[in-house]
């Protein structure tokens, strides 16, 4: 079931990431007159040699089959790489489903983060 507008940020995903590889948040759905999605990624921690995690925001059609915006990197934010890093970026919708995909890299990494969202 889409979610409605939202007055208040919406935590749609907390991550703890202990190595190296790709992994998808839960999909959440939109309401059809949702124009915009703003996430916001705070690093609340970071291990191991050169954690790297690069968040993309995926979108589907049918809550099943997804896909990444287009090669441009549009729909990704800068890399986590630091305890304390703060990223907010607004995105067009694209489709009524959305998820995060997050690409790992590293010797032996571990972040944690949380995604906010705020939609209109």
């Amino acid at each position: 079931m889409p979610l409605a507008q939202t007055q208040d940020p919406l935590v749609v995903d907390t991550r703890a990431i202990s190595a190296a590889g790709t992994t998808q948040s839960a999909s959440f759905g939109l309401n059809p007159a949702v124009d915009w999605v703003s996430i916001g990624l705070n690093c609340t921690a970071n291990g191991g040699t050169s954690p790297n995690v690069t968040v993309t925001v995926q979108w589907s059609f049918d809550g099943a089959t997804w896909f990444d915006a287009d090669a441009t990197a549009a729909d990704s934010f800068t890399a986590l790489t630091a305890s304390g890093q703060r990223f907010i970026k607004r995105f067009n919708v694209k489709a009524p489903y959305l998820r995060l995909k997050e690409v790992t890299t590293g010797t032996s990494p571990t972040l944690s983060y949380t995604a906010t969202a705020y939609y209109r």
